[in-house]
């Protein structure tokens, strides 16, 4: 798998993590989820840690892509005005360190020893940085369950998988560095996904759990991945984000 493919399916799933499980169908959760919603609104800026695993599976072939690291974000009326990404991924024993920023309309990007920058707005960054906020029609809920736990609320929504495959094509289409190079015969099926957040009696998100199972078909060939990832609210209204001081140095990549 190429490594563009790879980064942009890292980009993908982390997008459903941070993105939103909601539907008029979650009853007494979903209200809870309402509630959250309009309490992260009102946020000023924050730090998330996430870790995921991605297995992959192509015929007898298996092996797994782990990534750990932040997500940093300060925010003006619910819009970021600045990002900074800072993941360690790691595949079949190589780590590859990406870190990412966003600011003043330029999206800036170290990997690999590369340094390069676009010009970009808004909308296409929170595709590009994982931060959309993706809402689900009432009919992907298959059903939900609220729980009591200390300091807040644990919510359970499990979605239907067509829906969320229905929400991947908006997705990929923000990622045109996994749609380059690929034909239209290749496609992008979710299997059923269970995600849980515990919001607390701020209404404040503190974590967040999503697991799915993802087809994608690439030249009549499958590959299965099996994705589990972890959400954890590190800081909260008190992030300032510093970016690295040779920002005029990277390279413009058309």
């Amino acid at each position: 798998m190429k490594k563009y493919q790879l980064t942009g399916l890292v980009l993908l799933f982390t997008a459903l993590l941070l993105s939103g499980c909601g539907s008029g169908r979650g009853g007494e959760a979903f209200s809870h989820y309402q509630n959250m919603n309009q309490a992260m609104a009102a946020i000023s800026s924050a730090e998330w840690e996430v870790d995921a695993v991605y297995g992959f599976v192509l015929g007898s072939a298996k092996m797994d892509l782990s990534m750990g690291g932040t997500v940093q974000e300060e925010l003006v009326k619910g819009i970021p005005e600045k990002i900074k990404l800072d993941f360690d991924l790691s595949l079949a024993g190589s780590t590859l360190d990406m870190k990412a920023y966003y600011q003043d309309g330029w999206y800036y990007l170290e990997s690999d020893g590369n340094k390069t920058k676009r010009n970009m707005d808004v909308e296409e960054m929170l595709g590009k940085a994982n931060i959309q906020i993706l809402q689900f029609p009432a009919s992907s809920i298959l059903n939900s369950q609220v729980k009591s736990v200390s300091g807040g609320q644990e919510l359970f929504f499990k979605l239907k998988g067509d829906a969320l495959t229905k929400m991947s094509k908006q997705i990929l289409t923000s990622l045109g560095s996994l749609l380059a190079g690929l034909s239209s015969n290749e496609s992008v099926k979710f299997g059923d996904a269970e995600c849980k957040m515990v919001v607390g009696d701020d209404n404040i998100l503190k974590s967040y759990e999503l697991s799915f199972d993802l087809t994608l078909s690439v030249s009549e060939q499958e590959t299965v991945i099996k994705c589990s990832s972890q959400l954890n609210l590190k800081s909260l209204n008190d992030v300032t984000i510093v970016p690295p001081g040779d920002l005029d140095s990277y390279v413009i990549n058309q």
